[in-house]
């Protein structure tokens, strides 16, 4: 698969590429793939890190005409007619299913987040009735591969200094989301594994973000790993009201972008400078994330000791809402 989507949006065609397919192509090289010629106001866009996205914008193509690229013809689809939102909540997954409905529930009700966009990464088995029915969600398929080994670096960024394995399914989904799904005011970047604690009497990541001012365009959130807490792996997320232990080791950061000021973030747990500021969430003020770190499939277990030793009852307190 060459490309993931094309698509219009007001007066521009995007163009998601597969970036195992064209990373490793200098931009001349990608252009040359439109015949007989390229469209116009072509502009070719990708991340500089190992985690990857890559994409083309051009003037509006007539989804009637199309467009020929790498000896296919393809059809734009028309702008999606969605209604403005205040947040939208963006995971990529594969094989989670059986998290999704308490993940979305506890969003909803808890922070209020408007809208879901499920990016399916090669799951084994189909969504549920219940969820394609859900008004609040959006479920796209990624049929692209997680990872790429890269086999030629000259062409990437001169500054490029990551892994030769690199990630392509995560970013080149993130940027889809901003760039198509663009009617929310903010789009939220996180796992199945990550909640978002709301202590008793604190604002909701609705109100937070409501309030945000509007020379902002970036909110950074830290997350805290959380162990088992007793529970086994397949036990944890059914006693998330019981989670009242965590590590006091910071795991990472996760975002909060403004969603028409964004194409892509970098490294996913960092964003493109725009030109409106950034503000770190106060972890003082009780805005963080629990990760669940046994629910990995990375994990093996859980050393208590570290992943447990702290007493934090904010997640049972989320669920007061």
């Amino acid at each position: 698969m060459d490309v993931l989507d094309v698509y219009n949006v007001s007066d521009i065609t995007y163009m998601d590429l597969n970036p195992a397919n064209f990373i490793e192509l200098t931009n001349h090289e990608i252009e040359s793939k439109f015949t007989p010629n390229p469209p116009n106001n072509l502009e070719i866009h990708r991340t500089t890190t190992y985690n990857v996205a890559i994409f083309i914008k051009f003037s509006k193509v007539d989804n009637l005409k199309g467009v020929n690229f790498n000896e296919k013809v393809y059809f734009p689809k028309d702008e999606e007619s969605l209604g403005p939102v205040n947040s939208q909540l963006c995971i990529l997954f594969k094989n989670e299913w059986n998290r999704i409905p308490n993940f979305i529930k506890f969003y909803k009700r808890v922070h209020n987040v408007d809208r879901f966009l499920l990016y399916d990464n090669n799951s084994d088995e189909k969504p549920s009735t219940e969820i394609l029915e859900d008004p609040s969600v959006i479920y796209i398929p990624w049929s692209v591969p997680y990872k790429h080994l890269l086999t030629d670096k000259s062409n990437l960024s001169p500054d490029y200094t990551g892994p030769d394995e690199i990630i392509i399914a995560q970013n080149s989904a993130y940027s889809h989301a901003l760039k198509k799904y663009h009617t929310a005011t903010w789009t939220i970047f996180l796992d199945t594994d990550e909640f978002v604690v709301r202590r008793s009497g604190n604002p909701s990541l609705k109100s937070i973000l409501e309030s945000t001012l509007p020379s902002t365009d970036t909110l950074i959130i830290r997350g805290f790993w959380a162990g088992c807490n007793k529970f086994q792996k397949n036990e944890v997320y059914e006693n998330l009201r019981r989670i009242s232990k965590r590590s006091t080791k910071f795991c990472m950061n996760k975002l909060i972008l403004r969603t028409r000021q964004h194409m892509f973030t970098d490294c996913i747990h960092r964003a493109y400078k725009t030109e409106g500021s950034t503000t770190m969430l106060g972890f003082d003020k009780g805005i963080y994330f629990f990760h669940l770190y046994t629910l990995s499939e990375k994990r093996k277990g859980c050393d208590c000791r570290q992943y447990c030793n702290t007493n934090d009852r904010s997640l049972i307190e989320s669920y007061f809402y």
